[in-house]
């Protein structure tokens, strides 16, 4: 029956109300058995309505190829390789009827799930046509589904402007308090993309988004806090931003999102305050608003993702002066071993700058801290390992710390010799040769570090080169060559 069906759809084949009846059956059938509609040819089929079918005809097919649209990455692809673009955008505009308009849009929106087809609907024109329904005295629905659309199109760095130039923002911003909960959502994912590039962020801030957003924090659904968290995080790039979004009260909710929002809206949250804390003036509030434990307990958490841990341990870096006595080292040294490689990035410069005050120094070293680093010279990136050499710099200064790092990288070392049976001889036979030439013998990383030390020492230069260890240390030396041993200067953090 389904082969019959889809021939009714052609050109010539039917009555306008054959065609219909046909297309509402397919259309019914499709959200059982989308596999076998899709075989029969059923997608050119209903394409082929939107431009030459009746009225009635063309809402179906355009509501049929939004379901078919919704979630299979091959049927968007099929769907755009039948020519189904340009049709839809034709019926955005405001002689076809508000049902046509709306699932047009709602497929387009759809469609958009696709990169490729980002680029392609926007050629088509159909930005400005969308903003236009989001306009005062459309239907919800179409406001709500043209704001999803137009998220979805934003994630193009090109769409971006051309959003932005059809004079998007004050429509979108309108609508975070004058629309329904659903397009608020929608509207504040949409800035939250758009506020990724750097013109657009004054411009949506200037346009009152700003209270809107924060007010949106309070709501009780996570998905809407989520979008609204993520356009403040990017908003929070621009210093001026910055002190509008602390004077609208959004570093209390914020900071509360940390710990009882969901997964994502807590990733969100951290973001915004990271940013946020990058401001001087606004580090107090964060602290007040008892933003450092919530930041602990975000790193420190089951609960929490990856991306999460990363973005709580910048904003815990920028108050770095403050979060010792809330007890952030330990958390910050199991990120080094179990974090992400962004994430161990992120805690080693942390630990680099608290290290810098001879309280947390010993903190640091407590909690076991050295044997963590160690592991980093040898194992971690080359951003690790600089920010871990910074580290082990400012607590070598303490005489008491030396000797302590000294012991665990000559141990660390030896395990890796003795790998080697001819090494285990060696290391018997030379008791009086200083552990730390046979390692860079290895290519330790961690005894490269300290010979760079030790180097500062003219007879301990004449003994390194005539140990023959120097060229092997060398890759590492390179890596750490650009570190500068002060204070690790941390740049702004996007939510793309």
């Amino acid at each position: 029956a389904v082969p019959l069906l889809v021939g009714l759809l052609a050109v010539g084949r039917g009555s306008a109300g054959a065609q219909e009846a046909a297309a509402g059956t397919l259309w019914i059938l499709a959200q059982s058995d989308e596999i076998e509609i899709v075989r029969a040819g059923a997608i050119p089929a209903f394409v082929g309505l939107l431009s030459s079918g009746s009225r009635t005809a063309q809402e179906i097919g355009a509501a049929a190829l939004r379901n078919l649209a919704l979630e299979k990455g091959n049927n968007r692809w099929a769907i755009a390789e039948a020519g189904a673009i340009p049709p839809l955008v034709a019926l955005l505009s405001g002689e076809n009827s508000a049902v046509a308009r709306e699932k047009a849009a709602g497929a387009l929106g759809n469609l958009a799930g696709v990169a490729n087809n980002k680029k392609a609907i926007a050629k088509a024109g159909t930005i400005p046509l969308l903003v236009v329904l989001l306009s005062s005295g459309i239907s919800v629905a179409m406001q709500e589904v043209a704001a999803s659309t137009l998220w979805s199109l934003a994630v193009d760095d090109n769409n971006k402007v051309e959003i932005v130039n059809a004079g998007a923002i004050a429509m979108l911003v309108a609508l975070l308090s004058e629309g329904s909960a659903v397009a608020q959502e929608h509207c504040a994912g949409a800035l939250s993309h758009l506020a990724v590039v750097a013109e657009h962020q004054k411009a949506i801030a200037e346009a009152g988004a700003i209270p809107q957003l924060v007010e949106l924090l309070g709501r009780k659904s996570p998905s809407v806090q989520e979008k609204a968290a993520g356009a403040l995080w990017n908003l929070a790039i621009n210093s001026e931003n910055q002190k509008a979004i602390a004077e609208a009260g959004a570093i209390p909710p914020l900071v509360g999102l940390l710990q009882t929002g969901s997964t994502a809206v807590a990733e969100k949250a951290a973001g915004a305050v990271r940013n946020l804390s990058i401001s001087e003036d606004l580090k107090a509030l964060v602290v007040e608003a008892g933003g450092i434990p919530a930041l602990v307990w975000l790193v420190s958490s089951g609960f929490s993702s990856g991306p999460a841990k990363e973005m709580a341990t910048a904003a815990l870096w920028n108050l770095a002066l403050a979060i010792a006595e809330a007890g952030a080292i330990p958390p910050l040294l199991t990120l080094l071993s179990k974090g992400s490689t962004a994430a161990q990035d992120l805690a080693a410069a942390l630990l680099w700058n608290l290290s810098l005050n001879d309280e947390n120094k010993a903190e640091i070293v407590r909690a076991g801290a050295i044997p963590e680093l160690v592991r980093l010279l040898s194992g971690g990136s080359c951003v690790a390992q600089q920010q871990a050499a910074g580290a082990f710099s400012n607590l070598a200064v303490v005489a008491d710390y030396q000797k302590a790092m000294a012991e665990e990288k000559a141990a660390g070392a030896l395990w890796n010799l003795a790998v080697s049976s001819d090494n285990q001889r060696a290391i018997a036979e030379a008791l009086a040769i200083p552990p730390l030439v046979g390692l860079l013998g290895k290519g330790s990383p961690a005894a490269t570090l300290a010979l760079r030390n030790l180097a500062l020492n003219a007879e301990n230069q004449k003994a390194l080169v005539a140990s023959g260890g120097w060229p092997e240390a060398q890759a590492l030396l390179d890596c750490l060559a650009g570190a500068q041993l002060g204070e690790y200067v941390m740049v702004d953090g996007v939510n793309g």
